[in-house]
């Protein structure tokens, strides 16, 4: 697994957790450094955390630094995950 807490949140999403879900996607998405977000990303899709992936998409694209979002796509591109590419550039430039 590339990104670790993604155990974690499949744990808070089948708990009800969703306030501390919700606060772990919402910091990888924004505030994480490019890779761990990417990797979450990544992880998310992997477990079929359908919502949470796109949630961290959604505020990866929200990102201040257009570089971290730029950064985010490359790895994502890297990584053959080229639908969530496009769809965090897409969502970056429509912000």
């Amino acid at each position: 697994m590339s990104w670790p807490p993604a155990q974690n949140l499949a744990v808070y999403i089948t708990a009800g957790n969703y306030e501390r879900a919700n606060g772990l996607i919402r910091h990888v998405g924004s505030e994480a450094i490019p890779t761990d977000a990417a990797d979450a990303v990544v992880s998310c899709r992997d477990l079929g955390m359908l919502e949470a992936t796109d949630a961290i998409i959604s505020y990866a694209a929200g990102r201040e630094s257009k570089d971290d979002v730029l950064h985010i796509v490359h790895l994502l591109i890297q990584r053959n995950r080229r639908d969530d590419a496009e769809t965090l550039v897409e969502r970056a430039v429509a912000n």
